[in-house]
């Protein structure tokens, strides 16, 4: 049987096997804005991962921000 992946590493994939793509949704407690987006960018840089995308960023109540974003994992 011929493995197409890595079996001594699990790590998630979004359009490309093995490529360490993850999307996360969280809140903030911070009003929607510049700010904001660049807040969620800081936190998920502390998290470890890399290339992040902020795809969505909404209010969902008076100094709070809901975000969608994609990053890659490092390993």
């Amino acid at each position: 049987m011929v493995r197409s992946m890595n079996e001594e590493m699990i790590k998630p994939y979004g359009d490309t096997l093995n490529d360490g793509i993850m999307q996360l949704s969280f809140t903030l407690p911070v009003e929607n804005g510049a700010r904001a987006k660049k807040a969620a960018e800081i936190y998920l840089s502390k998290l470890n991962l890399e290339n992040i995308s902020v795809v969505h960023a909404g209010k969902i109540a008076d100094n709070f921000t809901y975000f969608v974003a994609y990053a890659r994992a490092i390993p």
